[in-house]
């Protein structure tokens, strides 16, 4: 099913028929009770989220544009990795290359950046890798889905609390405490391309206040063969990559809680078969391959003095391991071994009603960062840049008056191979009404070369080296106005203009044949996003967003890659009986340029969950039916594919069975 105008209208029509139908429903139950459903709306606005600020604020109050996707959602809709629950996000989008998965944000996604620009956390633990910087949102993380609370979502600049990295948005995963879990729950899931994975989630609070939770995740995906016209020879069996598409994952995450104190430990592994042949290899070759590990062990402390100090100290250990299987004219391999200490330790204290001080200070130590390039047999290349960082930073947040907060914020970096960059940011939350916010945002942010980027180095490809790399930099303007319309909808609407210099991209000297990473491009982007949560009182739950957005390199003019200019999401869940809930999704996408100057078709997604809770309550079963119309569609590969845009899947299904007590 290609996409139409009549498929585009179709669903301007469902948007419109959710946002009349809540404003009627809402008219004729003005003087109704507020119901159940006016609570969740209520328990959202006021949910605490801690990315923002990094301590517990409400929405409203957090200088940021931010967007929490809860367990009920999860729940509701059937995600089954990050990468599915962030695709129902305004301004969010998605690129699968059929080995890793690309978030882009605010119309930016560069080819094979790895996510770089998007800083990842786990409970506050931030998961980007030390070589690439990347983030992982598939089942790389291989995260269990139910044992997750919520997902905030902070866009735009973040160094100003977090460092490099935190370009266009944090996101930050938030584990469910063992008091919530509360029991066990098993889970077996199965699927189309042979795909079965199993689940465990365990937790608990005893008397005595010591708290545990526990939770494990397996997976295993045959994949199914892909055809690429690209490769359509006798010699490369006739374009058919076969059996290489499959995908093993598992994982572990566990954390003990006792008064003050907490220790968490998280460890996945994920190998990945390589269908496109990629980097030039030869094409349907069974060895192609990449493995992926990671872990990390983090124990914090945390205490309040008195009402008005509060202090957190945390020291943990990062590792990261990834091997790459090439198999080519010539045979290669790669591995990355990064090995990492560290801590942060962070005061908060209000100084008086109307003022609170937040600063602290992290240091990191990279003590292996290493990169080794061999052939079949000897190791050609190998190179550790170990690398350390230290960050002061300090945020004030002023109540001027009873409905107005001022927050300045600033914070400097020292990298030992990157410089010092200093990142502030400015923000005035205005509560107009009880019902309305303003927010009025500044800021800016850096990354910096990651260690591939600036001393990567393969002399058989002319790739060299660029210690003079320089960080890039970002500055954002943002309004936001946040408002809550009749008790059962919660809006949103964003109007931002950022600029981007000293982007990092790869590059070919002419003269000399050469390739290395360089500061070359600078980008400006213009966007607005409109999003809304709805709460109805006839029982649906659900959202509806869009977004515009326009991004250029202001050298050239053009248009960037992988940016389309036209998001458009909605997604309603009703309770059909008391035992059945029905959700679906609908995503619309205009089309995107590729790096090799063609461009994506726009395509019309839906998805369909349906979930049965018989009597007991103890045992769940679902159906989530992905690309309910078997669209064909297709997104942006990067410079290391033949391919200029990579086909993603058609209609498939996922079958859940869990079971609680």
């Amino acid at each position: 099913m290609a996409f139409n105008k009549v498929t585009f209208k179709y669903f301007i029509l469902f948007c419109v028929i959710v946002l009349v139908g809540s404003l009627t429903n809402n008219v004729y139950c003005q003087d109704s009770e507020t119901s159940t459903d006016e609570h969740a709306l209520d328990s959202l606005l006021n949910l605490k989220i801690s990315t923002a600020a990094k301590y517990e604020q409400t929405i409203n109050e957090a200088p940021a544009s931010v967007s929490v996707i809860t367990s009920e959602d999860i729940a509701r809709f059937g995600y089954r990795t990050i990468a599915e629950a962030l695709m129902s996000i305004a301004g969010l989008y998605i690129s699968y290359d059929r080995n890793y998965t690309y978030l882009g944000i605010r119309g930016f996604s560069r080819p094979t950046d790895y996510n770089d620009r998007v800083l990842l956390l786990l409970d506050g633990h931030m998961i980007n890798d030390g070589y690439y910087g990347s983030a992982p949102i598939d089942n790389q993380l291989g995260i269990n889905m139910a044992s997750i609370d919520r997902i905030e979502i902070v866009r735009g600049p973040g160094s100003a609390l977090y460092g490099t990295g935190a370009v266009f948005a944090v996101i930050n995963i938030i584990s469910k405490k063992g008091d919530t879990i509360n029991g066990i729950n098993v889970s077996v899931d199965g699927g189309s391309y042979r795909w079965i994975e199993g689940s465990l989630l365990a937790g608990s609070k005893f008397e005595n206040g010591f708290e545990y939770s526990f939770s494990a995740l397996g997976g295993d995906s045959k994949g199914r063969d892909q055809f690429y016209p690209e490769y359509n020879d006798p010699a490369s069996s006739d374009g058919v990559s076969r059996k290489l598409d499959w995908e093993r994952y598992h994982s572990f995450t566990s954390t003990l809680s006792y008064q003050n104190y907490s220790l968490t430990g998280f460890m996945v592994s994920r190998r990945k078969g390589i269908p496109t042949a990629a980097f030039d290899m030869t094409f349907n070759d069974d060895r192609a391959q990449t493995l992926d590990e990671q872990q990390f062990l983090e124990m914090k402390y945390n205490r309040t003095f008195g009402s008005d100090i509060n202090i957190a100290l945390r020291s943990y250990y990062d590792g990261y391991d990834y091997r790459g299987v090439y198999p080519g004219t010539p045979f290669s391999r790669d591995a990355n071994n990064v090995k990492s200490i560290g801590g942060e330790l962070q005061l908060r204290w209000d100084m008086s009603a109307s003022n609170r001080i937040t600063g602290g200070g992290e240091y990191r130590d990279n003590f292996q960062d290493k990169y080794i390039l061999m052939d079949a047999d000897t190791t050609e290349y190998s190179k550790d840049v170990p690398n350390t960082s230290f960050s002061l930073y300090l945020q004030d947040e002023i109540q001027l008056r009873e409905n107005v907060m001022v927050i300045f914020g600033i914070r400097r970096d020292a990298y030992s191979i990157a410089g010092n960059p200093v990142s502030p940011r400015v923000s005035v939350v205005y509560n107009l009404f009880t019902t309305s916010t303003l927010k009025f945002l500044y800021g800016e942010a850096f990354r910096v070369p990651n260690v591939y980027e600036k001393y990567y180095e393969d002399v058989g490809s002319n790739w060299v080296t660029n210690p003079a790399l320089k960080p890039e930099r970002i500055r954002t303007y943002e309004f936001i106005w946040e408002q809550h319309f009749l008790h059962s909808i919660f809006g949103r609407f964003s109007l931002y203009n950022y600029a981007m210099n000293n982007l990092i991209d790869p590059i070919i000297d002419s003269t000399t044949s050469t390739e290395q990473f360089e500061n070359i491009s600078h980008v400006r982007s213009t966007g607005i996003e409109t999003a809304f949560k709805i709460y109805l009182k006839s029982g649906v739950h659900g959202y509806l967003n869009y977004s515009y957005q326009y991004s250029t390199d202001i050298n050239t003019g053009v248009k960037l890659t992988n940016s389309p200019s036209h998001i458009a999401k909605a997604g309603v869940g009703y309770q059909l009986t008391d035992y059945v809930r029905a959700a679906i999704e609908m995503m619309y996408e205009s089309n995107r340029l590729t790096v090799y100057n063609t461009t994506t078709d726009p395509y019309f997604l839906t998805n369909l969950n349906l979930s049965i809770l018989p009597p007991s309550g103890h045992l769940r079963s679902s159906l989530l039916i992905r690309n309910v119309f078997d669209v064909s569609y297709q997104t942006p590969g990067g410079f290391e594919h033949r391919q200029s845009a990579i086909k993603q899947d058609g209609r498939n299904f996922t079958v859940r069975l869990e079971y609680s007590f």
